[in-house]
This record gives structure tokens, C-alpha cells and sequence, in this order.
């Protein structure tokens, strides 16, 4: 791959994980409000989702100011971008999380669904933009650093 190219997908990369980021800080901050301003439900989910945006943001950062080689940026980013797609799965479809955790005890009630699971994603998707925005942007990130980690790995020296 040459230098050019691979400078354009860092940078695309980085913009879709600060985007991913921006979302989950907007819909935490947005349900941190809710949840304390009402007095209803749990600041739970709404923290989890700053502390996610946080931690995306403090990979840019690192990257940005050499903190952090590229390979391993690339890798983390895209573990971290699928774990974001691989919760948001399990907490809308999937469920194992609700069996192998104790949510209730911090206030996180499980919900169940009749339908097929690509059903249930697809509705989930379709009728919150927040989600469907973030996980088009993490589905790029993982994309892009996984094809960066790997072709910085095996880049001749």
C-alpha cells in the first residue's frame, strides 16, 4: 500500500472512531441527564457509554501524539470499535450478558425479543439514528485498522 494511501485511510479510520465516540458521549450525556434530571431508570448505561467514548477518544489522542506505535493503535482500535458493535448485538438480540451478569443489581433490567435476530438488529437500527450512524462508522473503523494492522505488519521493512 503506498504512503499516500494509507495516510488518507488513518485519517478516515480516526474520523470514523471519533464519530463513534462523539455518538456514544451524546447519547450518555444525553441519557445521564434523563436518567438523574426524571429521577428515573439508572445513570448505569449512560456512564458506560461516556467512559466507551473516552477511551476511543484517549486512542486518538495517544495516536496523534505518538503515545502509541501504529500497529498496536490500528489493532486496539479495531478490537475496540467491534466491541462496541459486539455489546450493542448482545444487548439488543443476543442476551448473554444478561445470563452471564448480574445487570438487575445495578439497575440494567434485561429485555427480551420473539423475533429473528436480524430482525431485532435491523429494527433497532433503523429506528434509532444514534445507532445506526455509530455502527456504520465502527463497521468502517474495523474494516480500516484491521486491513492498516495487517498491512503494517507485513510491510517490508
Amino acid at each position: 500500500m503506498n504512503e499516500q494511501l494509507s495516510w488518507r485511510l488513518v485519517y478516515l479510520a480516526g474520523g470514523l472512531v471519533f464519530i463513534s465516540a462523539t455518538v456514544h458521549l451524546i447519547v450518555g450525556i444525553l441519557g445521564l441527564y434523563e436518567s438523574l434530571g426524571l429521577n428515573e431508570g439508572t445513570a448505569t448505561l449512560p456512564v458506560l457509554f461516556i467512559l466507551a467514548a473516552l477511551v476511543a477518544y484517549a486512542l486518538i489522542g495517544a495516536y496523534l501524539t505518538n503515545r502509541i506505535a501504529p500497529i498496536p493503535a490500528y489493532a486496539f482500535g479495531a478490537v475496540l470499535m467491534a466491541l462496541y458493535i459486539v455489546t450493542f448485538a448482545d444487548w439488543h438480540a443476543f442476551g448473554y450478558a444478561d445470563t452471564l451478569l448480574p445487570l438487575e443489581t445495578i439497575g440494567l433490567d434485561p429485555h427480551y425479543h420473539e423475533d429473528p435476530v436480524v430482525q431485532i438488529l435491523l429494527d433497532h437500527l433503523l429506528n434509532d439514528p444514534f445507532a445506526l450512524v455509530s455502527k456504520i462508522a465502527e463497521t468502517g473503523a474495523v474494516l480500516i485498522l484491521g486491513m492498516l494492522a495487517l498491512s503494517e505488519r507485513i510491510r517490508p521493512s
